[in-house]
């Protein structure tokens, strides 16, 4: 059961993050279309598109461990007698 518990508190937790890194990039996104081209603020806008490539990699790596948890870990039984 403990095993159980913990797989689906990850799994929770890792579509959270996924959910979360998804919103945060849309904002960011927003972000670079307004100011890409504004000279005071290109800079920023370049700093949001490097942020933007950092949480892509945590939205996959996110969305892979949800893809594992969907029922194909292997379970080990052992019998007592």
């Amino acid at each position: 059961m403990a095993a159980s518990t913990a797989s689906y508190s990850r799994a929770a937790a890792a579509e959270k993050t996924v959910g979360r890194v998804a919103e945060d990039i849309e904002r960011l996104e927003q972000f670079v279309a307004r100011f890409r081209y504004k000279k005071s603020k290109a800079k920023q806008a370049q700093a949001k598109l490097t942020q933007i490539g950092r949480l892509e990699q945590e939205r996959s790596r996110a969305a892979e461990e949800l893809g594992f948890k969907g029922g194909q870990a292997k379970v080990k039984l052992e019998v007592q007698k």
